[in-house]
């Protein structure tokens, strides 16, 4: 998805074109997803670059990535399907997004 689609990441010294995420839910002409980050945080989800089964090949270095838990709401158009998670790592996903969501109720914004 475009970069300019999103606020995560937009405080970038350099901008980057596109960034990966993962599509939480579709609601109509948009798409909530959870943006994808090279920076560990220990809040966000770790996700291994061979966890998810590319549908093409890429031109650039495959890496692992961070899963940030706040989801944002992006026109479903702007979403380019390049892969998808094994249904272990989506139930691990979901579970942690769960965990994090009753943690942010119950000690207010972690600061993301």
């Amino acid at each position: 998805m475009p970069q300019a689609s999103l606020v995560f990441g937009s405080d970038r010294n350099r901008a980057v074109r596109r960034r990966p995420a993962i599509c939480w839910a579709v609601l109509g002409a948009y798409a909530q997803v959870l943006p994808f980050t090279t920076n560990d945080r220990a809040i966000f989800f770790f996700l291994r670059q061979d966890l998810c089964k590319r549908r093409q090949r890429r031109d650039v270095e495959e890496r692992d990535s961070y899963v940030c838990p706040r989801a944002e709401s992006v026109p479903k158009d702007d979403l380019i399907e390049i892969g998808e998670l094994d249904q272990a790592t989506w139930e691990k996903l979901c579970e942690w997004k769960r965990r994090w969501k009753k943690r942010k109720k119950r000690w207010g914004n972690s600061g993301i």
